[in-house]
């Protein structure tokens, strides 16, 4: 995967690419997390959006035929005949859109649906005089074609717009420069995936691929303190409402895929209890942590925060969560770890990949961190899928420089200038 943005944010222009693991350094406020929400947002805003609207229109459909539906005089038979009829209409409606005005639409729905209603009245007048009182037709018909003439540009838009802003906010394009157009493509397999913003909405986007994959995005580890139930309930951001319901739902598989990972994730298992050594248990629909050796369980909220960086990833490799191919982008992981700890998660970041073909995008600013995942790619044969960038920030416009390998050290360097000014600092002590 390659991508590529322009005027986003305080990135003037930028190429990362994604092959395995890529890892971002930089200073704080250099852009890093940036691309971390690019990312996401795309993946959020195009997965699976070619049912989204077929979903979405099932739903309202449903809502507006809903006081139809309750009316008592009303058989079991007849609510579904209608229920299916108004489904029906999601499926067949370029077949009542061609050759035909709105007004003809509108026609042909009010037609179709005074239709069926009598033929489900079975000359009941206490239904007829219940649909007179509770039912105005026209404006049941033309509820129904303004859900219907929703579409797929308008709906693909709204969706991008939604996906961008649950993560950013509404500042996409650069604060100083929000009419400069903001350009993101998204290169997956000769495939492109556009979106053009101006003043932080989407005016323009273009998709060669459906994305089938969802990207995982992990920018706090006190997201696990949400997922027990007692929680907020209200969205606290696109990325970080997708985690939480997928920290809380088992995905279903069948035992031979279960056995068949069970194989691939026992070394990884393994590393993740050398820190995190337990099981969630559930009780009374609360998620609790019992950590191997103690009777009672822990609350989420009162596991140490550098634990609670590795619950979250055991807890997503138990309920399935992490696909084949799939997106995982941890901001700034290594924040509350000891270096010890470091190094482990360093690894099993490295076997996650190795094992399930992921992507993984990581930022950082720890040089013990940068190291592990580069020592531990070779040691596990992957050198040739990690990219390492370097992030600066000039002039109100961020800069990222690929310098994979060749020049690795360019960060090393960056992050030792603080300890060199505290040896000139010790030196003019003595």
């Amino acid at each position: 995967m390659l991508l590529t943005v322009k005027n986003i944010a305080k990135i003037k222009e930028a190429n990362i690419e994604f092959n395995g693991i890529t890892v971002i350094a930089g200073e704080n406020n250099s852009g890093k997390s940036t691309i971390s929400k690019t990312l996401f947002s795309i993946f959020y805003s195009f997965y699976n959006s070619s049912n989204e609207l077929k979903r979405e229109r099932d739903i309202e459909i449903e809502l507006v035929m809903f006081p139809l539906l309750r009316l008592p005089p009303l058989t079991d038979f007849g609510r579904s005949a209608i229920r299916d009829w108004g489904h029906s209409l999601i499926e067949s409606y370029n077949e009542y859109s061609i050759n035909r005005t709105d007004e003809e639409i509108y026609g042909a729905i009010k037609s179709e649906l005074e239709s069926l209603l009598n033929k489900y009245d079975h000359n009941n007048e206490n239904y007829k005089s219940m649909i007179l009182r509770n039912i105005n037709v026209e404006e049941l018909a033309k509820d129904m074609c303004d859900i219907l003439k929703i579409d797929e540009e308008h709906f693909q838009k709204k969706l991008i717009d939604r996906g961008f802003h649950g993560v950013f906010g509404y500042q996409i394009n650069h604060i100083d420069s929000p009419n400069n157009t903001c350009d993101i493509n998204l290169k997956i397999k000769e495939k492109d995936v556009n979106v053009s913003f101006e003043n932080n909405r989407c005016i323009n986007f273009s998709k060669d691929i459906d994305i089938n994959v969802e990207a995982l995005y992990v920018d706090t580890p006190l997201i696990l303190d949400y997922i027990d139930g007692t929680g907020i309930k209200t969205s606290i951001g696109a990325h970080r409402d997708l985690l939480i319901n997928k920290l809380r739902v088992r995905q279903d598989s069948t035992v031979i895929s279960e056995i068949v990972k069970e194989k691939k994730l026992d070394n990884i298992i393994q590393k993740i209890n050398e820190v995190a050594s337990g099981d969630f248990v559930t009780s009374d629909g609360i998620i609790r942590f019992r950590e191997r050796g103690f009777l009672s369980p822990l609350n989420l909220d009162s596991l140490s925060t550098g634990l609670k960086t590795f619950a979250i990833l055991k807890r997503l490799i138990e309920n399935g969560q992490l696909e084949e191919k799939g997106v995982l982008i941890l901001d700034e992981p290594e924040v509350h770890l000891h270096p010890k700890w470091q190094l482990i998660f360093a690894e099993i970041l490295v076997l996650l990949q190795k094992e399930f073909d992921l992507n993984v995008l990581l930022t950082t600013h720890s040089p013990y961190f940068l190291e592990a995942i580069e020592v531990y790619s070779k040691k596990h044969g992957i050198t040739d899928k990690c990219k390492f960038y370097l992030t600066e920030l000039e002039n109100n416009f961020v800069t990222i420089e690929d310098v994979s390998y060749e020049n690795l050290d360019k960060i090393y360097i960056k992050m030792a200038e603080p300890y060199k000014e505290l040896e000139k600092v010790r030196y003019s002590l003595s």
